[in-house]
């Protein structure tokens, strides 16, 4: 499946909530499986081009904002998959912290690549409907305390992008995120 060119106006809030997920008969399967369903999704092509392309200037913040963004709608959507969706914000977290290290040249299809990764993959675990989110009632050092006394290596990963999320934000939806993958996310035996 060719990469679609980013020509819409949309920002990365804006953006992920238009991705529309997989029916739920093709909710199965692996993630190839998942993924190659896409192409034949209505609105999926539509959706990726939407979002408004990042410039070199405006990468780093195209890509906190997208990782805010999925990390806010984890706390709504990680029923679908709580362990797949971490992906998708910490796909783009990824990405961010990357970016000083790469070639400005590469800045910008990496930041549009890491928007492709993150819709390609809510979109193949999007549960029919969100669910509210959890109260954010807890603070940076709670949530790191509940991720590591948790132990999951998911949980603790969406912990990381979560706190990043926060201090870029302040927004608390973000760390409730991480209650959420707390309350689904298997401990380890």
């Amino acid at each position: 499946m060719p990469a679609v060119p980013l020509t819409g106006r949309l920002g990365p809030a804006n953006g992920l909530r238009g991705v529309p997920g997989l029916p739920p008969e093709q909710q199965h399967g692996d993630v190839n499986t998942r993924l190659a369903r896409l192409g034949d999704l209505p609105g999926w092509i539509e959706a990726q081009g939407a979002m408004a392309p990042p410039t070199t200037e405006t990468a780093a913040g195209f890509l906190r904002s997208l990782v805010t963004s999925a990390v806010t709608d984890y706390a709504e959507r990680a029923h679908g998959s709580p362990v797949m969706l971490v992906h998708a914000a910490t796909a783009p977290n990824a990405v961010l912290r990357t970016l000083p290290s790469l070639p400005e040249e590469l800045w910008v299809e990496s930041s549009a690549t890491a928007w492709r990764a993150t819709a390609a993959v809510r979109a193949a675990y999007l549960p029919e409907a969100p669910v509210a989110a959890p109260e954010p009632d807890a603070g940076p050092e709670e949530v790191m305390d509940l991720a590591v006394r948790h132990g999951d290596e998911h949980l603790v990963k969406l912990t990381d992008t979560a706190l990043d999320a926060f201090t870029w934000s302040g927004d608390p939806q973000t760390l409730a995120a991480v209650r959420r993958g707390a309350e689904l996310i298997e401990p380890p035996a």
